[in-house]
C-alpha cells in the first residue's frame, strides 16, 4: 500500500497515464489524447471499486490529478520528441527530480518498512520531523542540502545551455559538454 492505494494498481495508473499515450497516441492531438486517457479513467475507476475507495470527491482528485500529472508529462514528452521548448522540459524535469528525491522514494521506503505513510506525513507536519528522535539529523541534513543542490542545478543549466539538452537519457545533449560541475 502506498497512502491507501495498492502499490501494484498505482503503477498500472502511472503506466496508462504516462507510457501508453505518448507511444500509442502521439499523433493525436493534445486534447483529444486527454480526453481518450480521462475517458478511460473514468470508466474503469469505479469498476476497482472493490480494492480501491473512491471518496465522494474523487472527480475533484482526477481534475487536479489530470491539471498537474497528466497535461504536463504529456507536453513534456511532446516537447521532448519534437526537441522544443529547452527552458520548459529542463524546469519541469528538475520539478520532477525533486518530487522524486524528496516525496516518492521516502515514501515508497516508509511504505516498504510497513509504516502508513499517511500517519508519517501527519506526524511530519505536526512535529516537523518525518522520523521522531531525528530532528537534530534532519536540520542538519536540511542545512548542507544547498551544496548538492546548486552543484546539480548549475551542472542541468550547463547542459542545457552549451549542450542543448538535458542529463537525462530519454533528453540528452546535442553537444559534448567539458564545462561546469
Amino acid at each position: 500500500m502506498w497512502f491507501g492505494m495498492p502499490f501494484d494498481l498505482l503503477i498500472g495508473w502511472v503506466v496508462l497515464w504516462s507510457a501508453v499515450p505518448v507511444l500509442a497516441l502521439d499523433r493525436l492531438p493534445l486534447p483529444v489524447t486527454i480526453a481518450i486517457v480521462v475517458g478511460f479513467d473514468l470508466l474503469y475507476m469505479p469498476m476497482l471499486e472493490s480494492v480501491l475507495h473512491l471518496g465522494p470527491n474523487w472527480l475533484v482528485g482526477e481534475s487536479f490529478a489530470v491539471t498537474i500529472g497528466l497535461v504536463p508529462a504529456l507536453l513534456l514528452a511532446r516537447w521532448t520528441a519534437d526537441d522544443r521548448r529547452l527552458g520548459l522540459r529542463v524546469a519541469q524535469q528538475g520539478v520532477l527530480f525533486g518530487i522524486l528525491l524528496f516525496f516518492v522514494i521516502p515514501a515508497a521506503v516508509v511504505g516498504a518498512r510497513g509504516l502508513d505513510s499517511a500517519l508519517l506525513l501527519r506526524e511530519w507536519a505536526d512535529s516537523g520531523t518525518l522520523l521522531p528522535g531525528l530532528r537534530i539529523h534532519s536540520v542538519i541534513a536540511l542545512g548542507l542540502l544547498p551544496i548538492p543542490m546548486a552543484l546539480g542545478l548549475s551542472a542541468v543549466l550547463e547542459f542545457a545551455r552549451r549542450g542543448g539538452g538535458t542529463p537525462f537519457p530519454w533528453d540528452p545533449p546535442k553537444r559534448l559538454v567539458t564545462s561546469g560541475p
